[in-house]
């Protein structure tokens, strides 16, 4: 079990270098040629990519959870579940890109502080930015499958190459029309031809019964795994919201070219996840696999755990030693540098906190609890909405980073509590 744990770690890792190189060469080039307006207009477009994408999270989990349990037990109805679904994912997919591109208009009118020159172009970029995202909600189905069938090769692979293309053309629109019309149209294409690739590699994964499909409409399978997935999707949009209402808060209180700047420093922040998420990705299946074994499942937690501080360590080490050089060198505008140095570093407090956060929630979906992250998010929502609009009013730009440290505060306070008391209840086997 170990020797499957590192060989997908290693998987994860090659792909999470990748994801973290990429943003790393492209934002300067981005940011050079759309502005500070421009690039926030992108970065908005990319909140409103993760609150749709957090909306369908508790359903993927569900299913990376049920497909897992399928494919221990042999269950030969998997298939039956996987195209059910499929249909699910397909309405709601198009449901939400229909419903992004006609109140787009409402959007950037109600909510942005976009210059009136620029109100148009931000019309066109937020509707034509319904397809990707459209796009990317679909595809989470065919990502559940390939995880729970622990296919990490497949998985990294079709993300690296979709990433490299997305942002190389990408680059190249940028720099050559600096247009972001063109750009958010390139992403809506590249996007439908990685949704593709991803269903076609996810159905390898089942052995159909054609005869059956018949049945498919009954969603009889799917009916199974719903309630579960129901609970879970409440708790996760929760807990989505506390996560993006920082982004969404900046956007409406701050200019856009403000908000550029935090999301920037929140990109960076985030992306360092990367370094670290492989392992947290890796971990579901295995405590699931090991829920009624105790001295194995604190084995595994105790080790992974371990790991992630030895990478934190070494993240905080070069960021007090290079971090303010390496961001005016990266950047190269020193306004802009300054600002987002002054931020990262406390957003990077949050995400340190919600790495070893992510490994309790692991624990928390494995052992089913999911009553408690619902009440742990509600609780998070709930200290954001009431701290973050006090800090952006009283300080600005800076005090738009208390939404994103409060949140983990007390996220990680409660899974401690609440993981410790269930292990302690638990019987040794």
């Amino acid at each position: 079990m170990y020797s499957n744990i590192k060989k997908n770690l290693l998987l994860n890792y090659s792909g999470a270098f990748v994801s973290a190189l990429i943003p790393l060469v492209v934002i300067p080039l981005y940011l050079k040629s759309f502005g500070a307006v421009g690039w926030g207009l992108v970065s908005f477009v990319m909140v409103i990519q993760s609150v749709a994408s957090l909306l369908e999270a508790g359903l993927s989990q569900s299913l990376v959870r049920e497909f897992t349990h399928r494919r221990v037990e042999k269950n030969k109805l998997s298939s039956i579940l996987f195209l059910e679904f499929e249909i699910i994912y397909l309405f709601f997919s198009l449901s939400l890109m229909v419903l992004i591109f006609f109140s787009a208009k409402f959007i950037v009118l109600n909510w942005l502080n976009v210059p009136s020159s620029q109100e148009s172009l931000a019309v066109d970029v937020v509707s034509y930015s319904s397809i990707f995202i459209a796009c990317q909600i679909h595809g989470s189905i065919y990502r559940s499958v390939l995880i729970s069938k622990d296919s990490h090769a497949d998985i990294n692979v079709l993300n690296s190459v979709f990433l490299i293309l997305k942002h190389l053309f990408g680059v190249l629109l940028a720099v050559t029309t600096r247009n972001i019309f063109y750009l958010i149209v390139w992403f809506s294409l590249i996007a439908s031809i990685e949704l593709i690739f991803k269903r076609f590699y996810a159905k390898l994964t089942f052995e159909f019964d054609y005869s059956d499909l018949r049945y498919i409409w009954f969603f009889d399978e799917a009916k199974k795994v719903i309630p579960f997935a129901l609970k879970m999707s409440i708790a996760t949009v929760i807990g989505a919201f506390a996560v993006q209402f920082d982004k969404l808060l900046v956007s409406k209180m701050l200019p856009i070219d403000e908000f550029s700047i935090f999301s920037i420093a929140s990109m960076l922040s985030l992306g360092l996840m990367q370094f670290t998420q492989p392992l947290t990705t890796s971990l579901l299946p295995v405590l699931i696999a090991l829920k009624t074994n105790k001295k194995l499942l604190v084995q595994v937690n105790i080790k992974t755990i371990k790991m992630l501080v030895y990478i934190l360590s070494i993240i905080w080490v070069l960021f007090f030693l290079l971090g303010g050089n390496v961001l005016y060198f990266w950047l190269q505008n020193d306004y802009v540098a300054n600002k987002v140095v002054s931020l990262f570093s406390w957003l990077l407090l949050g995400t340190t906190m919600n790495v070893i956060y992510s490994v309790l929630l692991n624990n928390i979906l494995a052992l089913g609890l999911t009553r408690h992250i619902l009440i742990l998010n509600c609780m998070g929502l709930l200290t954001v909405m009431v701290v973050l609009p006090i800090s952006v009013h009283l300080y600005g730009l800076s005090g738009a980073v208390s939404g994103w440290v409060s949140f983990n505060v007390v996220a990680l306070i409660y899974s401690i509590l609440l993981v410790y008391s269930k292990y302690k209840k638990m019987q040794s086997t």
